[in-house]
């Protein structure tokens, strides 16, 4: 489905999107493919469509940083970590707006330690009047996420935020019954604006942190 090249050693990651697998290559080094096998595919937990019954989760796009690969499962709203030096998964669930809004494009950040998420609603047309259901943007505080990793038996939860209220934020004047879905993603690690490529309407959403943003 994507492919991402690792800063650290120049191998590329992929996601094999119907196999439950993610892999790597060095091309440098001519080697084979590795393949590592997602131990929970999620078959039949999926609202996407008939086909996640079958194929489980949709492993889809990607980010990395010097410890671990991460990518989204677009049909169950699961982020999925791999540790590059275990080779081992961890996994958490990120509630939706609705059943409609999946997981879509992630970017770390960091600088501030986030990862970020986009959780674009999957239809094109304002069909519920409820905005609690429309698309949002989040993160997940990776620091926290290392720490229950270490420790599963703490008390320590891992952290993150799930954006609202977005809609009365985007101007819709040229389209009106078209609803905005943030898709794509990028983190400027210098300044903390967010890029977001703003489906369906064709748009490109740019965010500024205010000061104090960052921890």
């Amino acid at each position: 489905a994507h492919l991402v090249s690792d800063p650290e050693d120049g191998s590329i990651w992929f996601t094999d999107v119907y196999g439950g697998y993610l892999g790597n290559i060095n091309v440098d080094r001519d080697e084979v493919i590795r393949l590592f096998a997602i131990p929970d595919d999620h078959s039949g937990a999926g609202e996407l469509s008939p086909l996640t019954s079958h194929f489980g989760g949709f492993p889809w796009s990607f980010a990395i940083d010097a410890e671990a690969v991460y990518f989204v499962e677009f049909a169950t709203n699961h982020i999925i970590r791999f540790d590059k030096r275990l080779e081992e998964f961890d996994e958490i669930h990120v509630p939706g707006t609705s059943h409609l809004a999946k997981l879509h494009s992630i970017a770390v950040d960091k600088q501030a330690g986030r990862l970020w998420f986009t959780m674009p609603h999957d239809v094109p047309l304002p069909l519920d009047p409820d905005p609690s259901s429309e698309s949002t943007i989040g993160y997940v505080d990776l620091e926290s996420w290392r720490r229950q990793i270490a420790n599963p038996d703490s008390s320590s939860p891992i952290r993150g935020v799930l954006y609202s209220g977005f809609g009365p934020l985007m101007p819709d004047e040229m389209q009106q019954e078209t609803r905005y879905a943030f898709a794509g993603i990028a983190v400027d690690p210098n300044s903390g604006r967010i890029a977001l490529a703003t489906a369906w309407r064709r748009q490109v959403t740019e965010l500024r942190p205010h000061s104090g943003f960052w921890p």
